[in-house]
């Protein structure tokens, strides 16, 4: 994936600069199958971007993209978990469509125990994949890896989720 990378972008940016942008991709956990498209979207938000050497009180150019490049992304992933529960809502007010996204984690037919079951099913589609996430023994960024979001979105979804069985008596399932 490095190589074609290299290639596509090579006569645009230096070497080193196609490393780190690869090499963030990596640390940040994106899927590899994401990769070309936030590359391209990356690669043109690299083009607007400036470094100005003669600037004394700014870092090293390396350390001044590597905190643009990792805002980007982390920008980006969150503009893609948006466009997800964005297009979750359209679904449940529509119904499904078969240009339906896929997703890692499928709200299942999870055996949950008869008094949770109820409650359960009455979370949004998001909260839904969450807790079938934690039911199966997910940290909250292996789900947010698989969810392609935020490890934050999904501790804001465990609260909701944790408050919800609350104001339905179920307080002996909330930690």
């Amino acid at each position: 994936m490095r190589n074609e990378l290299q290639k596509q972008y090579g006569s645009l940016f230096e070497e080193w600069k196609i490393d780190l942008m690869v090499s963030r991709l990596s640390e940040m956990g994106i899927p590899q199958d994401l990769w070309p498209d936030m590359m391209q979207q990356l690669a043109m938000e690299l083009l607007k971007f400036q470094y100005d050497p003669d600037n004394p009180g700014q870092a090293g150019e390396k350390t001044v993209l590597f905190s643009f490049i990792t805002l980007e992304l982390q920008h980006l992933r969150r503009k893609r978990c948006r466009q997800q529960l964005r297009h979750e809502k359209y679904a449940n007010i529509n119904g499904p469509d078969d240009s339906a996204m896929e997703y890692s984690i499928h709200p299942t037919d999870f055996p949950y125990s008869d008094d949770i079951q109820p409650v359960v099913g009455t979370l949004g589609d998001f909260e839904k994949r969450v807790c079938d996430g934690l039911a199966k023994g997910l940290t909250k960024n292996e789900i947010a890896k698989k969810l392609d979001c935020n490890w934050r979105t999904v501790h804001k979804a465990v609260g909701r989720i944790r408050n919800h069985f609350r104001s339905n008596g179920i307080d002996g399932w909330v930690e």
